[in-house]
């Protein structure tokens, strides 16, 4: 896989590697949950979905009573 070097985002609830992997069709983003390894790849379709996302609907994905880890 081809990835750019990436850097962690984080705050006291949570830390994020992000990168971007060239490997395949298109470039797009991979997202690693620093404490637990698990990761996600995102298109630029879903970036531009999240970027016209109401707050509402972004804040409720954040909420904590929903993350589930195992």
């Amino acid at each position: 896989m081809a990835f750019a070097h990436g850097v962690v985002v984080g705050n006291e609830f949570a830390s994020i590697e992000v990168s971007v992997d060239t490997s395949g069709h298109c470039a797009r983003l991979v997202l690693r949950d620093v404490v637990s390894g698990q990761s996600r790849y995102i298109d630029p379709l879903v970036l531009e979905a999240l970027i016209y996302m109401p707050d509402d609907v972004m804040q409720s994905l954040a909420d904590p009573n929903l993350i589930v880890s195992d």
